[in-house]
């Protein structure tokens, strides 16, 4: 009996190579940025983020696991370049209170000449679900801020105690937001210069 010839498998798909992959997930993010500025993140859906590159739904799906996973792959790119601008200015010439000062307008500087940046992640509500409780827990916001921060918060502030530093880095943090919400989201209002208000509060804080 002649034996039946094994039916040939058909081709798999590609493997994309690096160039390839880079290029289509910076396509797809930056669509994503886009519509999610224009129409905000609830209105966006993956469908909307696929038609706007061109391409299926289900090839989205390949490179991102939603739309939040885009939204959090976005503000990595944000956190990167503000933490890259608070470590070259922690580093500046200086005693320990100017460059505390720098780092802290640094910080506000990077926000305020990218408004809808701000828009993308602090108007983005974190709740209870892990999935959307990135800033909170994923981003590691706290730690990377220590790390620029903590050394000049024990030059200036180790009379405090790690307690007292805790809470002036808490307050610090909230009075920069604080700042920058109203700034941004207000702007009609006729507020003083966002600098000029942040200088307000460290004068206050670097002569305790």
């Amino acid at each position: 009996m002649t034996p039946v010839p094994p039916v040939p498998k058909k081709p798999g798909r590609p493997k994309r190579s690096p160039d390839a992959t880079a290029e289509m997930t910076g396509r797809i993010v930056s669509a994503a940025r886009t519509l999610f500025r224009r129409d905000g993140f609830h209105a966006v859906s993956m469908r909307k983020i696929a038609a706007e590159v061109g391409i299926g739904t289900m090839t989205v799906y390949q490179y991102f696991g939603g739309k939040t996973d885009i939204l959090h792959h976005i503000w990595e790119e944000f956190f990167v370049a503000l933490f890259a601008d608070m470590s070259a200015a922690a580093a500046s010439p200086g005693s320990a209170q100017d460059r505390f000062r720098t780092t802290c307008h640094a910080f506000l500087e990077y926000w305020l000449a990218h408004p809808d940046h701000y828009r993308m992640v602090f108007l983005h509500e974190d709740r209870g679900n892990s999935e959307d409780r990135f800033f909170a827990d994923h981003a590691d916001i706290e730690r990377r801020l220590n790390e620029i921060l903590g050394p000049l918060y024990e030059q200036i502030f180790a009379g405090d105690g790690e307690d007292g530093i805790y809470r002036i880095n808490q307050s610090l943090f909230c009075m920069l937001n604080g700042i920058l919400l109203n700034v941004i989201t207000i702007s009609e209002y006729g507020w003083l210069p966002a600098r000029d208000l942040l200088d307000q509060y460290l004068d206050q804080l670097l002569k305790r």
